[in-house]
């Protein structure tokens, strides 16, 4: 059996797992544990707002994948890490990306609720607790566990 966690922080992630594993019963199980529905357009408006900074959300295009490049982004998972601001490829941020748009993640549950006992963390919320990036202007993965 293989468990997949993610939270939009460790400790709700923990509690997810924590409660997952009493929930199950040796069969193959599938917990779907997605907070509010939000779009990445929706996520680069509330940035915007937040942090007084003019971003404009656009759609993926090929020039995209050019930027990425220009950032030294590798393009899959056995590409050139060494300058990458990021621990991941493009063609992920772009499938997830694109998975978003096309509604693939759109999954409305109560499952974090049930796990856990309480509703999952506003989007907004975790605007306010990561404004440091902006603030502190964060430019690479690395360097997110410097400040904080």
């Amino acid at each position: 059996m293989r468990y997949i966690v993610t939270g939009s922080d460790g400790q709700l992630g923990g509690r997810v797992a924590s409660n997952m594993l009493k929930e199950v019963s040796g069969e193959q199980l599938i917990f779907t544990c997605p907070g509010k529905l939000v779009s990445q357009h929706e996520i680069c408006d509330m940035i915007s707002k937040l942090s007084g900074i003019d971003y404009e959300y656009t759609t993926l295009n090929e020039e995209y994948y050019d930027y990425l490049d220009s950032i030294y982004i590798p393009r899959t998972s056995h590409g050139n890490y060494p300058k990458s601001p990021v621990p991941w490829c493009a063609n992920d941020m772009v499938t997830n990306e694109s998975g978003i748009r096309d509604g693939l993640m759109a999954d409305e549950t109560d499952t974090v609720e049930k796990l856990t006992g309480r509703k999952p963390i506003d989007p907004k919320d975790l605007l306010e607790k990561y404004s440091f990036v902006w603030k502190e202007k964060i430019t690479t993965y690395w360097d997110l566990g410097k400040v904080q």
